[in-house]
């Protein structure tokens, strides 16, 4: 199986997490189809949800903290390239 370019993972990526921020009742298996089951997601401390995030479940309550805080959240100007394992990424998030 051919990886993803970096673009159509982040892409894949945003899409979920955008759709389970959106959802009434968000279902953590709908984070499998975008993440990885020991994915850690590390916020900083100058954030409202700041730490580190690990798993389905973690990423899941992650994403239920930042609904309570943020009333919208979009991403534009999404510009990626990958090299190997890595993935750079460069966007404006609205919040």
């Amino acid at each position: 199986m051919k990886p993803l370019s970096a673009i159509d993972l982040l892409t894949r990526m945003f899409d979920v997490e955008l759709r389970f921020l959106q959802s009434d009742k968000p279902d953590l298996r709908m984070l499998a189809t975008a993440f990885h089951p020991d994915v850690v997601v590390h916020e900083p401390k100058s954030l409202p949800y700041a730490g580190d995030w690990t798993g389905f479940e973690g990423i899941g309550a992650l994403f239920r903290r930042m609904r309570e805080v943020w009333s919208d959240l979009r991403v534009e100007q999404l510009e990626a390239t990958r090299d190997g394992d890595a993935v750079f990424m460069t966007c404006t998030i609205h919040l």
